[in-house]
This record gives C-alpha cells, structure tokens and sequence, in this order.
C-alpha cells in the first residue's frame, strides 16, 4: 500500500489526480495511526465506480514483541515449530526453552525457575490465578491455543498488580470476539479433539467458545479388545487381561463480550479443566485394588473497561475460582474372609475456594505512566489428609483443618521514559488475616532499562516477592496433585529478594541477551518425607511439613534469529542452588533436586517447501542438561526383632522375614547426581491456505534417538536399576480453521 501512495503522489498531470493525491494520503495515515474510520460514498462518487486492488500477500515478522530475560512476550504461531510429547500446541511449552527455566519430569510442565519451587509459580488467564492448569499428569496445559491472543512471562520485574508468587508470572491474554463476522477451527490427534468459534451475537454482542475432550478411554477400550482377540488367536489360548484404565480429559472456555458504547465495554468469561484417571486391577484373585485421581480448576470472571478520557482508563475485574485434586486407593475383598485381613481405603484430598475483586486506574501520557488500585481476595482451604482403614472391627479417619484466609491489597507503580532511558517503581501493599495470625508486607519491584544506539542496552531488576500460600509438592511433574495451604504461625509467608544484571543486543531481526541474577528465599515450606502423607498413622498434615531457606544464583543466555526462511532459538543458563531445613538433612545444607548446572534448548524452524498458498517446514529441538539430585540407600541393617517373632510369622517365607526387618541406610539429602540428560526432536509441518479456510498437518517425533534419560535410581533384586519416563514418541495433528 505504501508503493501504491509514493507511485500516485508522483503524478500530478492531471487535476484529479491532485485531489487524489490528499485523498490516499488522509486515508493511509488514517488507517495507520487508528484515528478515523473509512467513509461512506458522497453523492458526486458513485458507489458502483469504486475498485478493487488486490495486494500479493505479504509477510511480517513482528519485532514490538518484548525479548529480554526477565520479560518475554510470544504468541501461539511461535509454539507451533515446538514438538511435544502429545503433539498438542502448547502455549505454556514454550516457557521450558527460556533461560532460567529447569524441568522436573521429562515431557511435564513441572518448571524451577531461577531456583524457585513449582508451586511458586503464577498463571493468570485474563488475569484469573488457575491453580490447577494442566492434564494428563502435567504432559500439556489445560490451555486450548484458539483462545490466546499472547503471553507474557515474567522472571523478574513484576507487575504490581499480580502478588503472591515468589519465581515466576505468566499471563494469558485471550482473544477479543470478532464483532463483524465468524471464525472457527478444529483440531484433532490421538489424544485430543478440539474446537473453538467466535464472532458476533447482536451489534454490540460478541462471544467466543472452545472446548477439548481426550479420547484416550475410547481409544483405550477398542485397543485392549484387539490386542485381546489377535493374542488368544495367535497363542490359542484364553488369556484374561486383568486391569481396567479410564482416562478423562477435558476443558472448556467461553467468553461474552458487550460494548454498549465506544468507550465502555463488559466481559462475562468462564473456564473449566477437568481430569479423572481410574486404574483397577485384582490382586492374589480376591482382592480388587483400584486408584482413582482427579482434579481440575474452574473460574467464572466479570469484567468492565470504561475509558474516561484519552488518557485515563478504568479497569475492574470480579471472579469466583475453584481449585481441586484428589486421590482415592482402594482395596475391597471379593470373598468371605477372617476379621483379621484388613481392606484399605486412603485418601488424600485438597481444595481451595476464592473469591476476589480487583479495581485499577491507568494513566498514560507523554513520558509517564502510573497505575494505582485496590483488591480485595477471600479464600476457604481445605488442606486435608484423610486416611481411612477399614476392617469388621475398626474403622477410623483423620482430617486437617480447613482454614479461611483473607487480603487487602493497594498496589501502585510509576512508569518514566526519557530519550533512552526508562524507569519503573512498583510498590504492594498487603494486609492477610489468617486464622491464627495475620501478616502485613510490602513488595517492591524497581526497573531500569537503558537502550543505547544501534541496538544495545542494559537492563536491571530488583524484586522482593511475598508468597501467601504454600503448595506441598509431592510429585515434580506440574501436574496438581499437590496441597495448597496458607500461611500461619506455623507456615509463615514465603520471601525472596531477586536482583538481575544483564545486557541486550538486536540487529534486524537478530537478537542477544546476557546477564546474571541472585535470589535468597525464605520460609520455603516442604515436607520433611512426602510418603509419610500416604501413611495412616499421621494425625495431619501439620506434623509432616517444615520451613527453611534456599539460596540460587546463575547466569542466563539468549540468542534468536527470525525470518521468513529460517529462525531459531537458543538459550543457556548456568545456575547453583541450595536447600537449608532445620528438620532435614540435620541441619545441613544441600543441593536443590532440580540444581542443573547446565541447561541448553535449541529450536528452529526451516521453511522447505513454498507455493502460492502452501508451505512446508521441517521443526528441529535440541535439550541438554546437567542429571538432577537423588537421595539414594548406601547400606542395609537389621532392626531389633519383637520377641516372639519367629512363632509369629509361622509358615511366612524367610525371603518376606527378611523384608520386615531389614532398614535401608540412606545417604544424605540429594547426595547423588545423576548422568547428565540429552534429547532431540524432529517434526514436519504441511500448512494449506485456501479460499475460505486454513489447513495444517504436523507430524512429530519426540526423543527421535529413544534415549534413555534417567529419572530414578533404585536397588532391586541384588543390583541398581534405572527408571526412564519417556521413550520415543511419534505424534501427528491435524487442524483447520476458517
């Protein structure tokens, strides 16, 4: 369109083409600058003499998007060159290539960024906290692609307005409804079946709706039928595949959106995320074992912008949120038997119910920016432990408590840009009534950026972070499982100063940052043996949790290149960090699990294949790490027998003796590294544009070497053996979208 203006100005033979000349240009910097609307017809032009140019299209590589180490900005189009484990596009996969970041579980969303635990973690959707956001154990989020519009992660300079975590913030922003016509997409792989639709209800009325349910049960059933039919046919025999598995997947978001005038406009948008797995199997012939686990988040959020002038905005936020995961192992006999055999029923269950308010003025003009509000959060927990054993003679059940928690928060920050320079306070206020006791604490947040000529800058960040809640991590995998309490006397509110140093340098579409930070934590709650949690011999959850301190330092590298035939990322961090626990360890300091010392991802995306309207590319990611920390048995010893105790096992075998009184000596917390991790994946993308809808076909293979990574290390049978999670894993997807 720009060739198009410069080619008319040049003409100025005849008259009209002078009054065309003003004409293009009012009109271009009209649509560029967003200040008028085109115009109707006028009388003296005939609405029929009008015509039509078609421009080639053109592609644009975005460089507004924010690219520094404590602040990324990326869209769901940059998730699509990673291959995942499921072959689903993942918005929140993309944060495990960033620096500073370090996984739990391979393939999980179990993140430890800049030393922090998982737990310490914040995901906004639309500014809504969602606890529970991910499925299938923490292999993908609950997060369906249609929905975003972008994502903002954040490992340092944090907004005022998001509290309560102490490593990292990341914010999901979705998409504005179309107010003037429809669109749509579909997606399908062997795990997932999705969907979404948006577009216009009324004038003024918009919605937007996507959904995603597995297929995993199906696929399960007909599976097992098969395999049941080919091997009893093949071995003549009558095999009786013990064990049922029920997979349940599913998540749901909608979204209303009114705007009665130009400057007003109201949202009314809800989430759900749900997960259900049931395994069941027989046991001795006579006993049925089963597992059951749940869990899931769900949000209803009101919302309402009012633009009071043209520099000064009102934004006011509502919601009801409620997060939830449980665990149920049954034992249940099939027969008549003595009184003396017990049938287990544990339990282990968490829940937190929130409602919250939030109210914030924005104003934006020349070199400032301030941002001041309030918000006001009532939370009901229930941390609870239930363990329950049942027998003809004894049934019994021990409980948490369900404590209720409250906070006031008044928050502001002030934004200056001069010339180069650019700064940024934040401060948060907070008032939090616990049960037992309350706390008063203020974060501060203190940015610099400083953007030198051709390209260079540097950058720091100061933040001291005040978490209210604690997750109790059982498993480091992201998935959530996991308790949420608050703080009290017992648990006070966990702390952390971060600070980071780095520099920046961009070149066209060339980009490289560096710098190091330090961060000290405080009041980290852990359990002090996550398994005594299943045991039925504890009272409550208080007994088995304690606080200390942790300490991480590192240095986090960034280098990407973007363009139309290739792009590529890399990312590298070197880090160190420590746990210290009165209760654990004796005292003793000791390497954080998750302390890799090296961290390496490499992605890129090369276009092979391009027509008119199709593409092709081939997708590449490369992951190294240094092994995580293990706490492993170095000896066995006996323990002191019961008197009696031979005529008491009677005709038990001496191998199940020796078992019942045999102790592992274990080394000290974390004491053994494991070898170091390596992965490669490979993916191939066939992209179709037609007249009224867009295709796409991927086709992945995740640990295309089949590596066996190790995750853990135990002694078994008279020798060591290795657990490894994830073999090699093809996938394929399939969308389209109109």
């Amino acid at each position: 369109m720009v060739w198009v203006y410069l080619q008319l100005i040049q003409i100025n033979i005849l008259p009209v083409m002078n009054i065309m000349k003003y004409l293009i240009k009012f009109l271009i910097l009209g649509v560029l600058w967003g200040k008028i609307e085109p115009v109707k017809a006028q009388n003296s032009i005939e609405k029929d003499s009008l015509y039509q140019i078609h421009l080639k299209n053109v592609n644009v590589y975005g460089k507004d998007l924010t690219r520094r180490n404590s602040l990324y900005q990326y869209t769901p189009l940059q998730v699509r060159s990673l291959v995942t484990v499921l072959g689903e596009p993942d918005v929140m996969r993309y944060v495990g290539t960033l620096p500073g970041v370090t996984q739990g579980i391979e393939g999980t969303m179990g993140f430890f960024i800049r030393g922090g635990n998982s737990g310490n973690n914040r995901i906004e959707l639309d500014g809504v906290p969602v606890y529970g956001a991910t499925h299938l154990f923490g292999f993908f989020s609950s997060f369906h692609s249609d929905i975003v519009q972008d994502v903002e992660f954040r490992s340092g300079g944090m907004p005022v307005s998001s509290g309560n975590l102490l490593s990292a913030l990341s914010q999901i922003t979705t998409l504005q409804p179309d107010t003037q016509k429809y669109h749509g997409g579909f997606s399908i792989s062997p795990y997932m079946l999705g969907g979404s639709v948006n577009g216009p209800l009324s004038k003024k009325v918009s919605f937007q709706l996507a959904a995603r349910i597995s297929l995993l049960a199906a696929e399960y059933k007909l599976l097992h039928k098969t395999l049941h039919k080919v091997l009893n046919e093949n071995l003549e025999s009558d095999l009786d595949f013990k064990g049922d598995v029920k997979p349940w997947v599913t998540d749901v978001y909608f979204k209303l959106y009114f705007h009665p005038q130009e400057r007003k406009s109201f949202t009314i948008s809800g989430y759900i995320s749900n997960d259900y797995f049931k395994y069941q199997w027989n046991k001795y012939g006579w006993i049925t074992n089963s597992i059951r686990l749940s869990w899931g988040n769900e949000f209803v959020r009101f919302g309402w912008e009012n633009k009071l002038s043209e520099y000064c905005q009102m934004r006011t936020m509502a919601y009801v949120n409620h997060f939830y995961a449980g665990q149920k192992w049954m034992s249940q006999k099939d027969i008549e038997l003595p009184e003396n055999i017990p049938v287990k029923n544990d339990r282990i269950r968490t829940a937190l119910y929130e409602v919250a308010f939030q109210k914030k003025l924005q104003y934006n003009k020349k070199n400032w920016s301030i941002e001041a509000g309030i918000e006001g959060k009532f939370q009901h927990f229930q941390p609870a432990v239930k363990s329950v054993q049942t027998t003809v003679e004894r049934d019994e059940m021990k409980m948490g408590d369900q404590p209720n928690a409250g906070t006031l928060v008044l928050f502001g920050e002030m934004k200056y840009a001069y010339k180069i320079l650019q700064l940024k306070l934040g401060i948060r206020e907070a008032l939090f009534l616990g049960d037992d006791r309350n706390f008063f604490n203020t974060d501060v947040h203190v940015s610099s950026l400083i953007n030198f000529k051709r390209g260079w800058g540097i950058e720091m960040d100061y933040d001291y972070l005040t978490q209210y809640q604690h997750v109790m991590e059982g498993l480091p995998v992201g998935w959530s499982l996991d308790m949420v309490i608050p703080a009290s006397r017992l648990l006070p509110p966990e702390k952390a100063h971060q600070i980071y140093l780095g520099s920046f340098y961009s070149h066209g579409f060339y980009y490289v940052s560096v710098g190091g930070y330090y961060k000290n934590m405080k009041h980290l709650a852990s359990y002090k043996n996550a398994s005594n949690i299943f045991g039925i011999e504890n009272s409550s959850w208080e007994e088995e949790v304690c606080t200390g301190e942790g300490e991480s330092y590192g240095m986090e590298i960034r280098a990407e290149k973007k363009g139309r035939d290739w792009n590529a990322t890399l990312s590298y961090t070197l880090s160190k960090t420590d746990r210290q626990f009165d209760e654990i360890n004796k005292g003793r300091k000791f390497p954080f699990r998750f302390d890799r010392r090296h961290v390496l991802n490499l992605t890129g995306r090369i276009l092979i294949k391009t027509k008119e309207k199709k593409q092709q590319y081939l997708n590449l990611g490369l992951a190294y790490a240094s092994g995580h920390y293990l706490t492993i048995p170095q000896n066995m010893y006996k323990g002191v027998l019961p008197p009696y105790w031979g005529q008491a096992l009677g005709g038990i075998s001496s191998e199940m003796q020796e078992l019942a009184y045999s102790r592992q000596l274990m080394s000290d917390i974390n004491a053994y590294k494991m070898t170091d991790y390596f992965r490669m994946d490979i993916g191939y993308t066939f992209q179709k544009q037609g007249k009224h809808h867009y295709r796409e076909l991927t086709i992945g293979v995740y640990n295309i070497f089949n590596r066996k990574n190790p995750y853990l290390l135990f002694y078994d049978e008279n020798k060591w053996k290795q657990l490894s999670i994830m073999p090699v894993i093809p996938s394929i997807q399939w969308t389209m979208r109109f």
